[in-house]
């Protein structure tokens, strides 16, 4: 980093602009992806359920696939987990929560 008088100045390619944004978005993508299977769970950080609506809210870190990329595990990711009525638990990953454990 540099400075020019008191502001910073930040030496940043295209290309390192790039690839922060095609990290970023890959995130997302593993996040919306996930559907709840127990085995791309790499760790449950925490769950708290909430007794007046039934959902509970679990954070996560999370395998891309079973292969296992080198940066595995990802997150932590924020879900909403509700029971539907057929007995199935729906997660929905929830991009606006703060993942803090």
């Amino acid at each position: 980093m540099k400075t020019k008088g008191n502001a910073p100045q930040f030496d940043m390619s295209l290309r390192s602009l790039r690839k922060l944004a095609d990290e970023a978005l890959r995130e997302v993508e593993i996040a919306e992806g996930f559907t709840g299977d127990r085995d791309m769970i790499a760790q449950t950080l925490r769950v708290d359920r909430d007794p007046d609506t039934g959902e509970w809210r679990h954070i996560v870190t999370l395998y891309c696939s079973s292969e296992r990329c080198p940066g595995c595990p990802h997150g932590p990711y924020v879900f909403i987990c509700r029971l539907g009525a057929d007995g199935v638990t729906r997660w929905e990953y929830d991009a606006m929560a703060e993942p803090a454990a």
